[in-house]
């Protein structure tokens, strides 16, 4: 708005108060009494228009605050879905180490019955304790992995 815009402006309200000013002057008490409850009354129905406004927004909010909290309902039970499933492919995978390892330890107790070595019975537990001891500490592993998840 221009400096011009802005003293047209004033002078315009200017006029408006010059002119209810005089007849004001001219009014009589009932005429000043119907003025003031007109006031009144359109006082009245703005203050209602914006407290049905600000129910309004207060439900609406409520409706932004239900849609957040089921959206972030749904989101941490796709976490925790998530979560399951690589909990499960652990697993899998421990299940498949720990066959691997019998395979590795039933190929090897063949190998040394087959030669008929009288040290067998020996390596065989050695080796077992030792494939049994590197599947705990394997799983250990993962669950510590888990847990610091």
């Amino acid at each position: 708005m221009t400096l011009s815009e802005q003293i047209d402006a004033l002078q315009a309200k200017v006029a408006d108060l010059k002119s209810s000013l005089e007849a004001s002057r001219h009014e009589t008490n009932e005429q000043i009494k119907a003025r003031v409850a007109s006031a009144r009354a359109k006082a009245k129905a703005a203050e209602e228009t914006v407290h049905g406004q600000a129910d309004q927004a207060q439900t609406q909010w409520q409706s932004v605050k239900a849609d957040t909290s089921a959206k972030m309902a749904e989101l941490q039970g796709r976490i925790e879905r998530k979560r399951e499933e690589h909990d499960v492919k652990a697993a899998e995978e421990d299940a498949e180490w720990a066959e691997d390892n019998a395979a590795a330890a039933r190929g090897s107790l063949a190998a040394q019955l087959s030669t008929g070595t009288r040290a067998a019975p020996i390596a065989i537990t050695a080796q077992t304790r030792q494939g049994m001891d590197e599947t705990l500490l394997h799983g250990a592993a993962v669950r510590g992995n888990k847990a610091a998840k």
